[in-house]
């Protein structure tokens, strides 16, 4: 098969959370057109055998990389019929990962100016303008962030992406805090695990909402022990 000569993004940042190097190819080749096809919504239509043109990626890796996407709540995947009249698959990106945006690992926090890059739109105006579309497109775009960051605490994390129970305990968590504010106390969180008496411990988000009153006594036992700044805990 003849393939394009039409250079493709690849960026690597993004292969842990998408999962291998062919999820993240494929993401991207949606994210690129999601701008640029005449259809409403950004939905965009290509068959395998334009993918495969595009990107090399055969039928069978296709399969299993669009199950990934989906399963992980990164794209949605329909059959409908085409503007020439093939029925063929149609794409969405419902997760909107952010270029250039380090997901922070470890210890540390998130500043205002990384705050501002990852919850800065990135996609065409639509004609959708109430508060709930607002907030609804603002969560999709920061949910994998949160989920990502439980990777300190949780080696299964690439597991939660698709899950819509996890989903939801992110969304409800970006309505109370910020991005920075929900990465200060997950940051908490490894050293809350590895206490034997300490009532809270977390590996989901999930689980942190529900313990947030335990991990609230923590850090003000803490601001009380110790001189210095710590994370305020606003339930």
């Amino acid at each position: 098969m003849k393939y394009s000569i039409r250079p493709i993004a690849f960026r690597p940042e993004w292969v842990e959370m998408l999962g291998d190097i062919e999820s993240t190819i494929f993401y991207q080749q949606i994210h690129y057109w999601s701008d640029k096809g005449s259809l409403d919504n950004e939905w965009i239509y290509k068959s395998v055998a334009d993918f495969e043109f595009e990107t090399t990626l055969t039928d069978r890796q296709q399969r299993r990389v669009v199950k990934n996407l989906v399963d992980r709540g990164f794209i949605e995947m329909e059959l409908r019929k085409a503007p020439d009249g093939r029925v063929t698959r149609h794409f969405k990106v419902v997760s909107l990962l952010i270029v250039g945006v380090p997901l922070t690992k470890g210890k540390g926090s998130t500043n205002e100016s990384d705050k501002s890059s990852i919850t800065k739109s990135t996609t065409k105006s639509t004609t959708k303008s109430t508060t709930d579309i607002s907030c609804e497109n603002k969560f999709s775009r920061e949910i994998p962030l949160v989920i990502e960051m439980f990777g300190i605490v949780n080696p299964s994390v690439s597991k939660l992406y698709g899950n819509r129970t996890q989903r939801s305990a992110c969304e409800r968590l970006l309505k109370k805090w910020t991005l920075p504010q929900i990465q200060a106390v997950v940051n908490i969180l490894p050293e809350i695990n590895s206490s034997k008496y300490v009532k809270g411990k977390s590996i989901t988000p999930l689980e942190m909402e529900n313990n947030l009153g335990y991990i609230k006594a923590f850090i003000d036992q803490k601001k009380n022990n110790k001189k210095g700044e710590m994370v305020t805990l606003e339930i």
